[in-house]
């Protein structure tokens, strides 16, 4: 199952037939995942935090005997990783500059201090916004979600039962890097990128990557 997050909350779950109904993201997003509040990210931890429950095993088995599909190779939750960064809701710009400055990430997901997904921010974005102010942009107010979400920013998720290969299918689709993998109630808890997905087949080379 997949699902649209906006700042507001979950815009959207359902299948990725449905999924293609609805508008596409942008070409840029691209998403990891929790929050330590000294330096602004979320340190994932290796055990996994949440339990797959087996009624979310058994309704996806359903759904895949309902469209005629076979059995798929791997779930999310088995190659996500694990080890991903956010920025907080209400960090500073000049926070979220210097994080950007920090690592190669060329997004990062925007969340809530509980670890909910709000939205994300690309380096692009960023870039542009310190260009066009100079030096101003370092004293600007509020938190980064204010200065960059809107009601209509939105982005992808996948929950930790869905066919890898879908999550091929939407990155591709899309165009996307990476779709975030949020347990329930929006909270993150890994990432599927274009390197799991090649990791997965190197490691298990009959996978076929359809859908």
């Amino acid at each position: 199952m997949f699902s649209i997050y906006t700042p507001s909350g979950r815009a959207f779950l359902g299948s990725l037939e449905e999924l293609r109904r609805v508008r596409k993201s942008p070409a840029y997003q691209k998403i990891s995942a929790d929050v330590d509040k000294k330096n602004d990210r979320i340190e994932a931890r290796d055990q996994q935090d949440f339990e797959i429950p087996q009624r979310a095993i058994n309704e996806y088995k359903s759904l895949l005997e309902k469209t005629g599909e076979r059995e798929p190779a791997y779930h999310a939750y088995q190659i996500m990783s694990k080890n991903v960064s956010v920025l907080l809701s209400d960090c500073s710009f000049t926070q979220a500059f210097a994080t950007f400055q920090r690592y190669p990430y060329q997004l990062l997901p925007i969340v809530s201090h509980a670890g909910i997904l709000m939205g994300s921010l690309s380096r692009r974005e960023i870039y542009e916004y310190r260009i066009e102010l100079g030096s101003d942009a370092s004293e600007a107010q509020g938190g980064i979600a204010d200065m960059f979400l809107t009601p209509q920013s939105f982005v992808f998720s996948a929950e930790p039962v869905t066919d890898v290969r879908r999550i091929a299918s939407v990155l591709v689709e899309n165009r996307l890097d990476a779709v975030p993998i949020t347990a329930e109630g929006g909270k993150l808890t890994g990432i599927v990128s274009r390197t799991d997905l090649l990791k997965c087949l190197v490691a298990d080379p009959p996978l076929s990557l359809w859908c």
